[in-house]
């Protein structure tokens, strides 16, 4: 008899719960409230989703590591000193080196190279092909252009652009929220100030240079 009314009791638990159990994978859930979210819709909750911001119903995860295929490709190494935030886009055929830090909702391209002690800043996107050198630093919200190079030492500030193909050189800096143009060179120690305009194409070779502001 209390087996029969044990029965009866989690069948119609089960039956009501959001919860739909699956024999070989995390729980898809559907959202009873506000708390629960599943950003990419692919059945999902972000809680349990190894790969929240890009649909993967079938959770393929090759490394078993943190992150599905679909979020960071199964050739790239995750080194065991790297610092890796939430919710990470990594594009196959990239190199991490040790002791790098990524914050949350990177971006990272095909083929980009982040060299050993780099930090890239919260909600950053690095386009395909760039390579960042050790020790660089990258603020919150920069977007790095495909082929992009930063040299050692650089520091990018939060909010900057860097076109394709432009080059920052070793230990320059570039402020915050400024913009360096397609094929433009910032070279070596040069400080480029916050919000300046560094037209396509220029040479920067010393500290005080014709840019535009943005206001």
């Amino acid at each position: 008899m209390w087996l029969a009314l044990l029965i009866i009791l989690v069948t119609g638990v089960l039956g009501s719960s959001p919860f739909r159990l699956l024999a070989d994978g995390p729980p898809h859930v559907t959202a009873t409230s506000p708390s629960e979210h599943d950003a990419d819709g692919d059945g999902i909750m972000d809680p349990y989703d190894n790969c929240p911001t890009v649909a993967n119903p079938d959770q393929s995860n090759t490394t078993g590591g943190r992150f599905g295929d679909a979020c960071v490709a199964p050739d790239v190494r995750l080194p065991a000193a790297a610092k890796i935030g939430d919710n990470p886009v990594i594009g196959r055929a990239t190199r991490l080196d040790r002791g790098i830090l990524v914050g949350n909702n990177v971006t990272i391209g095909e083929y980009v190279i982040l060299e050993e002690e780099t930090s890239i800043g919260h909600n950053v996107i690095i386009g395909d092909g760039t390579v960042v050198r050790r020790n660089a630093t990258i603020g919150n919200r920069v977007v790095l252009g495909p082929k992009a190079v930063v040299g050692a030492g650089a520091v990018i500030g939060a909010g900057a652009v860097i076109g394709r193909d432009a080059a920052v050189g070793p230990g320059a800096s570039i402020g915050e929220e400024a913009i360096i143009g397609e094929n433009a060179t910032v070279l070596a120690g040069v400080a480029v100030p916050a919000r300046a305009v560094v037209p396509q194409g220029m040479r920067v070779t010393h500290q005080t240079f014709p840019t535009k502001s943005r206001r």
